[in-house]
């Protein structure tokens, strides 16, 4: 085929090693502070450092071993005035190095160990193209797509979830799952007699009781949200007129959750929010006047309706967005009208100026967490991606600039 000047047929195979550990990881340590390890002699005296075991080694440690497949292909049409690029890639992480806690009969702490893997595959496309070409004006144009698929394959022979805060890792479920109540609503008139059973009424809460055993505790969490986008995607355009360039940039993330804490707090008068401040609460459920809102109707003094839970399906949100992420404005001046210098642009850009989501918080494109180290009882921030608790949002920035060249 004349048009098709390009075509590659690619495939790839590796095993990558990882030994991301603190140093002296492996061995076994001791804790000699007072808090942990303080004592008295005979009954006398102040509290003084002693000596007890802390984190045992692990002679059976081994290295956390990533394996990926790749299959891809490239093509180049019209002499690469369209190109195309398609992968398809499989990634598995096996023996994840993770500490794991041990029982206080054996002194505590916690062990280094290899336990889990985790699955990651998908498709990553590219198209670049230069739909027009003369000699004082260029347009070029390119896109990429990312299709990704996470989930948790194994966490070892003894054990088939990690609850962590509003986390939880469960084998065939994505990494940074959430973990939490399933909001129903509210209760109703016609449903009085069975809010009773949990002693509610009318305009109070209602939850998933999962095990219909007539008590919302933790036994009723579930899955209700994935914090992994599953699709992304991103547009850049550049134009070149003789020395007028103008390029613009936009991103899309897809198929993802926000737990959005800021609107929680903001909605029950929790925390620094003090007092309600959200305008929503005036669509809340009042008795003979708006029975069919699921908002959850003010609480009586002294009485408990569980209308101050936060970590449910409530305040689950979508946090699809698209954004222009950039756009930007350049002139160069013409070298045969500098004397003294060897070229001059002149700059303008701007980043983040607007975004398109049904979001409710500043930014859905932020992240709350900031946890360091991978436990049973601690996720890696990775891992707990789409919490959104008073995050500082990305700014919308706005630079000029002059380059001189001598």
């Amino acid at each position: 085929v004349k048009a098709i000047n390009g075509l590659k047929l690619r495939g790839s195979w590796g095993l990558t090693g990882s030994q991301g550990i603190g140093p002296y990881g492996t061995l076994s340590t001791y804790v000699t502070n007072t808090d942990d390890a303080g004592v008295v002699f005979n009954g006398k005296g102040g509290v003084v450092n002693g000596i007890l075991l802390g984190n045992p080694g692990n002679p059976n440690l081994k290295w956390e071993t990533t394996e990926q497949t790749n299959f891809g292909v490239d093509i180049g049409l019209w002499n690469d005035r369209l190109m195309f690029f398609g992968d398809y890639f499989v990634k598995n992480t096996r023996d994840l190095l993770m500490l794991r806690g041990l029982p206080g009969y054996i002194g505590g702490y916690s062990i280094q160990s290899n336990i889990g893997q985790i699955s990651n595959k998908g498709f990553e496309f590219a198209l670049s193209a230069t739909p027009l070409a003369h000699r004082n004006f260029q347009w070029n144009t390119s896109f990429n797509l990312s299709l990704l698929e996470n989930k948790v394959v194994s966490l070892g022979s003894d054990r088939d979830t990690i609850p962590a805060n509003e986390n939880v890792l469960i084998p065939g479920y994505s990494m940074n799952s959430f973990w939490g109540y399933r909001y129903l609503g509210t209760w109703k008139p016609y449903q009085a007699d069975e809010a009773a059973r949990y002693g509610l009424r009318p305009g109070d809460p209602r939850y998933e009781d999962v095990d219909g055993n007539g008590i919302i505790d933790e036994s009723d969490y579930r899955i209700i949200g994935n914090g992994i986008p599953r699709t992304t995607l991103g547009w850049n355009n550049t134009i070149r007129y003789k020395q007028l360039t103008f390029s613009v940039f936009f991103q899309g993330v897809f198929g993802f959750d926000k737990l959005n804490y800021t609107y929680a707090n903001g909605m029950i008068g929790s925390t620094d929010a003090r007092q309600i401040i959200f305008a929503d609460i005036k669509d809340r459920y009042i008795p003979g006047v708006n029975e069919t809102s699921d908002i959850p109707a003010f609480q009586p003094n002294g009485v408990a309706n569980y209308s101050t839970i936060i970590q449910s399906s409530r305040f689950m949100e979508k946090g699809d967005f698209i954004r222009l992420k950039n756009i930007s404005l350049s002139y160069s001046l013409a070298k045969d009208k500098l004397r003294h210098i060897g070229g001059a642009q002149v700059s303008f850009s701007a980043a983040n100026l607007f975004t398109i989501t049904k979001y409710k918080g500043i930014d859905p494109e932020t992240n709350s967490a900031a946890v360091s180290g991978l436990t049973w009882e601690n996720l890696v921030t990775d891992v707990q991606q789409g919490i959104d608790f008073g995050s500082y949002p990305n700014a919308k920035t706005f630079t000029l600039g002059i380059n001189l060249t001598f």
